[in-house]
C-alpha cells in the first residue's frame, strides 16, 4: 500500500508561514509525487511539501520571503502542468 501524501524534509521553520495549494492532473503515480517534492523541497524558502496522488494536489509550506512563482516554475520544469 503506498502512502497518500509524500513529505518532503522539513526543518524547523519560522513563525510566519504560508501554505500554498496547486493542482496537476499530470500526477498519475508515486514517481510522479516523488518528482515535484523533488524540484519544490530544495527551493529557498520552502519547508515541507506534500503530493495527494489521490486528488492531484501538491501543497507546499513557504516562508512568507518564498517566492509562489518559483516553486510553481519548478513544478512546470519537472514536466508537470498546473493551476
Amino acid at each position: 500500500m503506498r502512502p497518500e501524501l509524500w513529505p518532503a524534509q522539513s526543518a524547523d521553520g519560522p513563525e510566519s508561514m504560508n501554505t500554498l495549494t496547486f493542482k496537476s492532473n499530470d500526477i498519475h503515480c508515486d514517481g510522479c509525487a516523488a518528482s515535484i517534492v523533488r524540484a519544490v523541497s530544495s527551493l529557498s524558502g520552502v519547508h515541507d511539501v506534500k503530493v495527494d496522488v489521490d486528488t492531484k494536489t501538491i501543497s507546499v509550506d513557504i516562508e512568507e520571503s518564498a517566492n509562489p512563482d518559483s516553486i510553481k516554475e519548478a513544478i512546470e520544469d519537472a514536466g508537470f502542468s498546473v493551476t
